[in-house]
């Protein structure tokens, strides 16, 4: 099946509505799992103001919900139907998604090609994480036009973008704690599928990882930090991602607009590392903090280096990249400065021939004439993908 016409059949379905998915031609079987996240604790910066903008309503709208970021499902593709799998494969999304659908064929073909369960897991504020009044263009366009935010002149903010680019415009340290708390629940779910908690995956699965821009951003993170040697044994496969976050660029009417990207950019390549130096509550946890410390050396190349490159030495077999040329937002450059770091040469540059982008690296809209190119563009990816997870 190619990727186009997998992503129509796809498009029929709501998985996290309907809680599972059988299908009548094929084995695979789609079901969703629980999961409770450890509430994370907050941070606050120096002379915060406690709310996003001067509308309660917008206040209201873009504040933090934690029952929902707390208490969520996942979905997890079964290949050969419900069965204990010794093999699953985490997938990692991309900054401000809200809905899954994109994806769906990427989880399709890795359970498919290689005969593992493939978890669909959301960050923390994202997908079903997340209200959704954020996904809600009459929502988000009452937001935008209100005329108390603070927004791109240059056009950069949409109503995809705002309800992110006002939450970290308002507190930047939203990009760290947010990021913790994915980390923390991912190694958390690697415990609980240790302990067999987890249904239909084996305690003792093999367990990797194919993750997706910012996704693979933190999928580094977690595998600097390796708590309790949770990752040693796993691979990571990364498709557009890898870059250290100061050769990022998010600016994107679907990801975050330019004062937002700005902010969060000059905060973590200056402010962040300062405050690690002081006797603050949340410079003592970025500090000793595991997580934060493998975060801290993702933010460039030569922050905390010897931490990261002795940590990842082990790894460098169990990595591997593939990079889009024509990417704006990681760029393959930065991807590159990654692995000169650790000293390894798996990653693969790309360019397709038909038209796509970061954001869509295989178009869901196009013209007929390209499907050929798009799915043999998709074949490629996860070809590459299946072979080094499989």
């Amino acid at each position: 099946m190619g990727y186009m016409s997998a992503l129509d059949d796809f498009k029929k379905i709501d998985v996290l509505a309907s809680g599972s998915v059988d299908f009548p031609t094929a084995d695979l079987k789609i079901r969703t799992l629980n999961f409770h996240s450890n509430k994370v604790e907050r941070f606050r910066l120096p002379n915060h103001p406690d709310v996003l903008v001067s509308s309660c309503w917008e206040n209201e709208v873009l504040s933090d919900f934690d029952d929902i970021n707390i208490n969520f499902s996942y979905p997890v593709f079964l290949p050969e139907g419900e069965k204990r799998y010794d093999k699953v494969i985490v997938l990692l999304h991309g900054l401000n998604e809200r809905t899954w659908m994109k994806y769906m064929p990427w989880a399709n073909e890795l359970a498919r090609s290689t005969k593992s369960a493939v978890l669909l897991f959301p960050i923390s504020y994202h997908m079903n994480r997340a209200p959704k009044e954020w996904a809600d263009p009459r929502v988000m366009l009452a937001v935008l036009n209100s005329g108390h935010l603070r927004y791109d002149k240059a056009n950069s903010t949409s109503f995809v973008n705002v309800a992110l680019s006002q939450r970290l415009l308002s507190d930047p340290l939203r990009f760290f704690t947010s990021g913790y708390q994915s980390a923390n629940d991912l190694a958390n779910l690697l415990e609980e599928i240790k302990m067999g908690k987890v249904s239909y995956i084996s305690p003792n699965a093999q367990v990797d990882f194919f993750a997706y821009s910012i996704g693979a951003f933190l999928s580094q993170i977690l595998f600097i930090a390796n708590p309790n040697d949770i990752v040693s044994n796993s691979r990571l496969f990364m498709f557009c991602g890898g870059a250290f976050f100061n050769e990022m660029n998010g600016v994107s009417k679907m990801i975050m607009d330019e004062p937002s990207f700005s902010k969060i950019f000059n905060y973590y390549n200056d402010e962040f590392e300062k405050e690690s130096a002081r006797q603050t509550r949340l410079g003592l946890f970025i500090k000793d903090n595991r997580f934060a410390m493998a975060f801290r050396s993702m933010l460039n190349m030569n922050r905390l280096k010897d931490f990261r490159c002795d940590m990842l030495s082990k790894f460098k077999g169990q990595v591997y990249a593939i990079s889009l040329l024509k990417d704006k937002v990681i760029s393959p450059t930065g991807v590159s400065s990654f692995f000169r770091s650790i000293g390894s040469k798996n990653i693969e540059m790309v360019d397709f021939t038909f038209p796509h982008s970061h954001e869509q690296p295989f178009p869901i809209i196009g013209k007929p004439t390209i499907s050929d190119a798009v799915d043999g563009g998709f074949k490629h990816v996860f070809r590459r993908a299946a072979c080094f997870l499989g």
